[in-house]
């Protein structure tokens, strides 16, 4: 049996798609979102995918029953984040959508720049996607979804908690010294964004030149300065944080 989800999406300066694959009888039982799609794809027959207008995601998603997730995990990296959605879902009978690119792509803050819509409906157009996502993904596995994130998102928690306003959300934390540590021994995706082209501004706002003139040690440290910043901010009761060194098997979604 045919099981169609969205997997990825395109823009550019005059079209947007989605990218799909039928996951047939699968689930996304791995640790991460990759991982299931690289299994999906190395298994013979592999996973067959198409590619649809964005009109198709939302047709399909009206067809569902709506869906809020779960509950958000956000972290300042290297925290057990990944723990506590494995612990998650096999308790709260929730499906973990961990670091997942159909969601992840749609929290980038800059994602529209290159795409035919104009200024005024992006916002809209973010949302309206994130929503017929999750209504799909929660459809097809009849579970709750529980988003995992990558660290960067932290930086948009703000914006992020405007869409689901009575989700839960959490934010995993660590001794600083440590997460640097972690990362100087094993870059993150957001440590290997350091540099980016002349005339650009990286993930934190930094120019080539700022970067250029900072060792690798300040500039994580600068980094889970402001991921502890913008979680600060957004403290209150939906927003609650869970420090690495009591990590357990806590009750957090309800």
């Amino acid at each position: 049996m045919e099981q169609w989800l969205p997997v990825g999406f395109r823009f550019n300066s005059t079209s947007a798609s989605v990218r799909w694959l039928d996951f047939r009888t699968s689930r996304l039982e791995e640790p991460f979102f990759n991982h299931t799609m690289k299994r999906l794809k190395t298994v013979i027959p592999a996973a067959a995918e198409r590619t649809t207008s964005l009109s198709t995601l939302i047709e399909a998603a009206e067809s569902v029953p709506a869906s809020e997730p779960a509950g958000l995990i956000f972290h300042v990296s290297r925290c057990g984040s990944t723990i506590l959605a494995n612990a998650l879902k096999t308790g709260q009978a929730c499906t973990a959508m961990s670091e997942a690119n159909p969601i992840g792509i749609l929290f980038q803050n800059k994602l529209f720049e290159d795409s035919p819509f104009s200024t005024g409906d992006r916002e809209a157009m973010r949302n309206l996607l994130l929503h017929a996502v999750v209504r799909l993904y929660a459809a097809a596995f009849q579970s709750r979804i529980l988003i995992k994130c990558q660290a960067a998102p932290i930086l948009h928690i703000a914006r992020i908690r405007m869409m689901w306003p009575t989700v839960p959300f959490v934010v995993l934390i660590r001794d600083p010294v440590e997460v640097v540590v972690s990362n100087l021994a094993k870059p993150s995706g957001w440590v290997k964004s350091m540099h980016r082209p002349a005339g650009t501004r990286n993930l934190f706002g930094l120019t080539e030149l700022e970067t250029h003139q900072m060792s690798l040690e300040e500039y994580c440290a600068r980094g889970v300065g402001q991921f502890c910043k913008a979680a600060e901010e957004q403290l209150d009761e939906r927003c609650w944080i869970l420090d690495y060194r009591n990590l357990g098997i806590p009750t957090v979604f309800k």
